[in-house]
């Protein structure tokens, strides 16, 4: 056999040419085919651009045929790139079999890019192999993000589109029971609803206002309430988290810290102990995380809820692209939600304004980095702010922020951080 840079890779000509002349035949076939492709599917990238173009007069409201698909392709500078020109737009027009086969042609498209997808897949891991740089674990990570990404697409386009009669079912499902369609992740304040599936919520705040204290309460709401939680962690070690976390539970932070346990509080650290060992949940401690590595470790532990501390810590491969590459991240952890289906907790880190006045003002929106983007992507914003002293301390006011809710109202919560248990509280105690 030859090697494989040396074979034709996998496709389908007369697929791509039988999607094309049906989609200028019937605007049903138009449908069927935007349902499985998008246009990077195809193998002759003339092909991909007519595909375009044909979704782009469809979604103008005009008829697909021949003259106004080279019409849309004269206007963005395509048609030079089709050989042939609007002959060849003609011919495929003739060429298709059945316009009612559009979505069978599709899929074998489709198929057929997702094993080039393989193969390429398949010669990047040769070539990690024979030219590593790094150990070989790095080796491994980035071959297994390889392969994941790959099947990523296969499963989101599988799960991606519901005809009315699913749709309805489901409604009906819902309604018949309400208890289940209510049921989410259990959070940690009354004022807060249980956390969704497929959502992705974002907890913002400057340094030091307690993003990753406030986290950990998440957290161990959701495992009080039977979830199985897994955090990734690029802020924190898992010793401090874990310290945090008996604090939380009643036993002073720095009797912890400092791993001098007085008698008084042996019981109430004994009790801490107990639950978090019972408890279903998961430090995943990788400064190094990345989407592709959030969704490897969901694939692997399957949790109710996932929470990445936080956005701003995911490595950047280039500088110069630092939003792009936000944006991206952002989509990335979304998509992680939506295709699992559970909600995804995601703390992110708020810069100080230039005033020296005042360089930590109340958040909103503006203060997120890419907050554009997350605002797009993110079903609820939530922002923790304490405010300070003249010396810029965080002091024992908080509050609990609502900036964005597509799903309820928006608002703040008065909450006490109360620093030697290191934990939010709804009302001031002693």
């Amino acid at each position: 056999m030859p090697p494989p840079e040396a074979l034709t890779p996998p496709h389908n000509l007369d697929a791509e040419e039988s999607v094309l002349g049906a989609m200028m035949l019937s605007p049903h076939a138009v449908e069927a085919c935007m349902d499985v492709l998008e246009g990077r599917e195809f193998y002759r990238p003339s092909h991909g651009r007519i595909f375009k173009a044909a979704v782009a007069v469809y979604s103008k409201g005009q008829p697909v045929d021949p003259i106004t698909v080279a019409d849309e392709l004269e206007r963005d500078g395509g048609l030079k790139h089709v050989e042939g020109g609007i002959e060849r737009i003609h011919e495929l027009n003739a060429l298709v079999p059945a316009a009612s086969n559009a979505k069978h042609y599709a899929t074998i498209v489709r198929e057929t890019w997702l094993a080039r997808g393989l193969v390429k897949a398949g010669m990047e891991l040769t070539r990690l192999g024979y030219e590593r740089s790094g150990s070989i674990e790095e080796v491994f990570a980035e071959a297994d993000a390889k392969v994941i990404e790959l099947q990523g697409y296969l499963e989101r386009r599988r799960d991606s589109v519901f005809n009315g009669k699913q749709l309805a079912e489901d409604f009906l499902e819902r309604l018949s029971n309400p208890e289940e369609a209510l049921a989410g992740v259990q959070p940690p304040f009354t004022f807060l609803s249980p956390l969704k599936g497929g959502r992705l919520y974002v907890l913002g705040g400057y340094q030091a206002d307690g993003k990753t204290a406030l986290a950990m309460q998440f957290l161990r709401a959701a495992c009080e309430g039977g979830a199985r939680v897994g955090f990734h962690s690029i802020e924190m070690s898992r010793t401090d988290l874990t310290d945090r976390l008996i604090a939380q539970m009643g036993v002073p932070y720095e009797q912890v810290r400092d791993k001098e346990i007085s008698d008084t509080y042996r019981e109430k650290l004994n009790e801490a102990l107990v639950s978090i060992a019972e408890w279903d949940w998961e430090i995943i401690d990788d400064e190094a995380v990345d989407p592709s590595v959030i969704r490897r470790s969901q694939r692997r532990g399957r949790y109710d809820l996932l929470i990445v501390d936080h956005l701003h810590r995911i490595p950047i491969k280039d500088p110069k692209y630092d939003r792009q590459e936000l944006e991206k991240a952002v989509r990335q952890i979304t998509n992680i939600a939506r295709e699992f289906e559970i909600p995804v907790l995601l703390l992110a880190q708020l810069s100080r304004s230039g005033d020296k006045k005042d360089p930590f003002p109340r958040p909103t929106m503006a203060d997120l980095r890419g907050s554009a983007m997350i605002e797009a992507e993110a079903s609820a914003v939530w922002f923790v702010w304490r405010k300070r002293d003249k010396q810029h301390q965080p002091g024992s006011e908080a509050e609990f922020i609502i900036a964005k809710n597509r799903h309820g109202q928006l608002g703040w919560q008065h909450l006490w951080f109360h620093g030697r248990q290191v934990r939010f509280a709804m009302q001031e105690t002693t």
